[in-house]
């Protein structure tokens, strides 16, 4: 019997959580697409706390930039921007080892 899209999710994550964990120094980026919005976490997995949330819903991502973003690029370009400015913002940094 093939797997329901819950119990297919549930795996994905499992194996990749096997993998990845984040701490304070390095978190872990978290990113969810949906057909119309995405959203950006960093997750701290040892404190079990999100460091940071970004989304394109934001409304100062509009007000800001004044153009539609209407298009799934645009909404990634200015959520990863606006993502960018408060990392600064609170000190966090992500390195590749």
């Amino acid at each position: 019997m093939a797997l329901t899209k819950i119990e297919r999710r549930y795996r994905i994550k499992n194996r990749i959580r096997k993998v990845i964990s984040g701490t304070g120094e390095r978190p872990r980026m978290n990113v969810y697409r949906s057909n119309k919005q995405i959203s950006v976490q960093l997750v701290n997995d040892v404190q079990g706390v999100t460091l940071l949330a970004v989304s394109s819903k934001v409304k100062e991502i509009a007000e800001i930039t004044e153009v539609s973003i209407n298009t799934a690029l645009g909404r990634m370009r200015y959520a990863l921007i606006n993502m960018r400015k408060i990392m600064e913002e609170k000190k966090i940094s992500l390195t590749l080892n």
